[in-house]
């Protein structure tokens, strides 16, 4: 794919997966020039001007990986996040990475890397409280998120309203659909959602 919005090779290495945000088995990361490059892209569908912020919806977050990782890149365009999956394990952890969206939940994280580099002594750590406070440094305001429990083949009505929907659909060996839907589950999804979702 040619990209057109994100242009810029910027690093992220500070948003790499495992690092300052959570990771586990089974959760992959997302390209994060890709998903800035997707999110531009959507939204400029979504006619919503500099001065009005999308709610933004990743239905399949997994982790909340690629989620958070908008959040803290485009968290100016945004007014809310919200994030689903039908893990219960996937919820409990993405709620975690959300909370890097808050200037409360990157101290806590700051915390918590602090005291892995004091304990373990491990270089990581420490590039890893590195990259934290350069997102600290970042930050402007906090970007409201909620996570829940959703099965996205019986999706109801999202609250509040969404008008920008990302997610990736699971694929390959590390990731499954969970749920119960007929035919092509990504077909099925797109049912689910359009139930979901306002009609703009």
């Amino acid at each position: 794919m040619a990209y057109r919005c994100a242009l810029d090779r910027a690093d992220h290495g500070d948003l790499a997966s495992g690092f300052v945000l959570r990771s586990a088995p089974g959760f992959p990361g997302f390209p994060v020039r890709l998903a800035t490059e997707i999110f531009q892209r959507a939204r400029r569908w979504t006619g919503n001007g500099p001065d009005t912020p999308s709610v933004l919806w990743d239905p399949l977050c997994g982790s909340g990986y690629l989620a958070t990782v908008l959040g803290l890149l485009h968290g100016a365009e945004l007014s809310y996040v919200l994030a689903s999956d039908a893990s219960e394990r996937a919820v409990d952890l993405a709620a975690r990475n959300l909370a890097l969206l808050t200037a409360d939940g990157l101290d806590q994280r700051r915390g918590e890397l602090v005291e892995l580099a004091t304990s373990h002594g491990k270089t990581v750590h420490e590039r890893a409280v590195a990259a934290v406070d350069r997102l600290i440094r970042r930050h402007d305001a906090d970007l409201p998120s909620s996570v829940s429990v959703t099965d996205v083949f019986q999706a109801s009505t999202a609250q509040p309203a969404p008008d920008l929907v990302i997610g990736d659909v699971p694929y390959g060996e590390q990731t499954h659909w969970h749920g119960v839907w007929g035919g092509d589950p990504v077909v099925a999804a797109l049912r689910g959602l359009a139930r979901a979702v306002p009609p703009h």
